[in-house]
């Protein structure tokens, strides 16, 4: 017990400071300052953009024009304060949506946990695909479409906003999931849990299939971004029968491709995989975060990009969550 409350006093200011700022024990602090609380993480975040970080939150308090997805911000902050998440239908044009699914169907795709096949290559050549099968981001930002949508100011902008903080750039996942052997359910993020990859971090996750009851929704567990038992605050997986115990209510998110869900995934959440065989459930997904410390990203390769993106990944915050090789 003693060893546990040094380690908790320890990891507080070593959080608070950021140094070392990437790597296994700056990771590991992130993780044990969220398992004293769920919302301690935000609230370090909040305190280091305030005497530590450059930069200012964005705080128009008008209706927000953007330039990939219109929606009302301030019903999405108070939604993510209030409930962790916001769900925005149709909130990208169809032309988006189409170049999105267009460009992601390009991607080769690898199998997350294997089914004794070890399938790698585009979705379309799988037969009687199973489990979960991630688009790496290195390849997802060789595409000039993604890109541009990526690296819009739209996510720092709505971020910053949402979370009260200022932002940067931090990464871009996209991933299928198909019906699933239930001993993989852990492995493949299909079990409660919370992510602890940041001290302060929104993802913005775009449904790039429509998502039924049938088809793997996206759920999430209220309000387990700021308060949850003592017994949900480890770092592991969670069942539904343990949250059932607790008294937790836990949602569905249903909706059509189009469809973006702005979450705290600080809270308890998970993905459901489809329950009709060979059918795939699409994700796309944008996370910004208040800065970088933490765990490493992959380097992204960045010689094939135009020299306007470059200059713009050299003006520093704006892109410092990509490395360049």
């Amino acid at each position: 017990m003693l060893k546990k409350f040094l380690l908790y006093v320890m990891c507080v200011p070593i959080s608070f400071i950021g140094v070392p700022r990437h790597g296994k024990f700056q990771s590991d602090c992130i993780r044990t300052v969220a398992s004293i609380h769920p919302y301690l993480p935000n609230l370090i975040a909040g305190l280091r953009s305030k005497f530590l970080l450059r930069g200012n939150p964005y705080k128009s308090k008008e209706k927000i024009s953007l330039t990939y997805f219109e929606c009302d911000l301030i019903k999405v902050k108070r939604e993510v304060r209030e409930k962790g998440y916001s769900i925005i239908p149709n909130a990208i044009s169809p032309s988006v949506l189409r170049n999105l699914q267009s460009e992601i169907l390009k991607i080769e795709v690898q199998e997350r946990v294997s089914s004794g096949k070890g399938f790698t290559g585009q979705i379309a050549e799988g037969k009687n695909l199973v489990g979960r099968y991630d688009v790496l981001p290195e390849n997802i930002l060789r595409s000039k479409f993604i890109r541009k949508l990526a690296f819009s100011k739209d996510w720092l902008m709505a971020g910053s906003f949402v979370m009260g903080q200022p932002v940067v750039f931090d990464g871009v996942a996209s991933w299928w999931m198909f019906q699933t052997d239930p001993k993989f359910a852990s492995l493949n993020a299909q079990a409660f849990h919370a992510d602890r990859e940041r001290l302060s971090f929104l993802k913005f996750f775009f449904y790039l299939t429509d998502i039924g009851v049938d088809t793997g929704p996206h759920v999430y567990a209220d309000k387990t971004h700021v308060k949850r038992p003592l017994s949900l605050r480890g770092d592991r997986r969670y069942s539904d029968l343990e949250l059932e115990a607790n008294g937790i209510r836990s949602t569905p998110i249903f909706g059509a491709a189009g469809t973006v869900i702005v979450a705290n995934t600080q809270g308890l959440h998970k993905g459901v995989p489809p329950l009709i065989p060979n059918h795939g459930r699409l994700l796309f997904e944008i996370q910004v975060a208040n800065n970088l410390q933490g765990i490493r990203r992959m380097k992204i390769d960045t010689k094939h990009w135009d020299p306007e993106e470059v200059a713009l990944k050299k003006q520093g915050r704006y892109f410092d969550g990509i490395d360049s090789v």
